[in-house]
């Protein structure tokens, strides 16, 4: 492949649950055979880590029993490892995009930022999605501040495998794949619609007349009327 060849690198987290459902996602995004795909703990995680700590939650100096720590080494490192790779990707072709992709019902989110009271799948759908919004946004400031040359795209999973990105400039979630998934606890599960019914009665008249016509012909109208009298 010519180094001059644009390509992706996206990132994506290690849970299990997400492998087939992010290498599908970006496969489907017309991006196969043409990205590098990463996978760390917390996807975007490490990169927004230091900033959600200090900034949202307000740790360390917050009081709370579950305060993270902005300097946390093992974030660090992941963070550190996730820089290089990028760097090393970069002497193979040219990267035209960053695409950091997080997951709903993070193990490491809920392990790492215990502080921001990340729920547990279902538990409130709102809360988790709006997590994911700051976290990413910090994680988006970083990557620009290391790579101010390449594009950073954001998006959060469901478990379902339904994507939506977040657009920085409109700070609104835009749509991007409906996911095969049925579990109603994802973030973004739709009830599909209800079968439509139809239950057509008909009394069909046939005398002399075209077969499945339900319109009574003036005949009829006169005969029926003669048949009551006799009756």
């Amino acid at each position: 492949m010519e180094l001059t060849q644009p390509v992706k690198f996206c990132i994506s987290c290690i849970d299990r649950r997400f492998n087939f459902l992010s290498i599908d996602y970006f496969n489907k995004l017309g991006y196969t055979n043409n990205f590098y795909e990463a996978a760390t703990a917390g996807a975007g995680l490490c990169a927004g880590f230091s900033d959600y700590c200090s900034t949202t939650c307000g740790c360390p100096s917050c009081d709370t029993e579950t305060a993270c720590d902005p300097s946390n080494i093992e974030m660090e490192v992941l963070k550190n490892s996730l820089i290089t790779n990028i760097n090393i990707a970069q002497t193979l072709n040219t990267i035209d995009q960053i695409y950091l992709l997080n997951h709903q019902d993070c193990g490491a989110i809920r392990a790492y930022l215990e502080c921001s009271g990340y729920p547990s799948l279902g538990e409130n759908n709102q809360l988790e999605i709006d997590i994911n919004r700051e976290l990413l946004q910090y994680a988006h400031s970083y990557m620009m501040a290391q790579f101010p040359h390449i594009d950073c795209r954001i998006g959060l999973q469901d478990i379902n495998g339904t994507v939506h990105d977040f657009n920085i400039e409109t700070q609104e979630w835009v749509f991007q794949q409906r996911g095969e998934g049925k579990e109603m606890k994802g973030l973004w599960y739709v009830a599909p619609e209800p079968p439509l019914v139809t239950q057509s009665i008909q009394r069909s008249f046939s005398f002399g007349g075209s077969s499945g016509s339900s319109a009574p012909k003036p005949w009829m109208n006169t005969w029926i009327a003669n048949r009551k009298r006799l009756l």
